[in-house]
């Protein structure tokens, strides 16, 4: 299963979500929010105002990096 990791530049909390899916060994995808036109209009359409917005490759929306990491401890 690969995870979709929206991300930006500079963010603590997008690189600890990144670094906590290595070190699970949790492949994962990310997107650059600066970068990527069609991600930024998905997350304003979604009403996502903070990165990191993370979903599994079910099309699950996880949450941010806390989400994140009681979704791992609880796998």
């Amino acid at each position: 299963m690969t995870y979709i990791i929206i991300t930006q530049e500079n963010c603590t909390h997008c690189d600890k979500a990144k670094r906590l899916m290595k070190d699970n060994k949790i492949r994962s995808v990310s997107y650059n929010i600066r970068s990527s036109k069609w991600v930024k209009s998905l997350l304003g359409m979604a009403d996502l105002t903070s990165v990191p917005q993370i979903w599994n490759s079910e099309g699950e929306y996880i949450g941010g990096y806390e989400d994140l990491d009681m979704y791992i401890n609880s796998l």
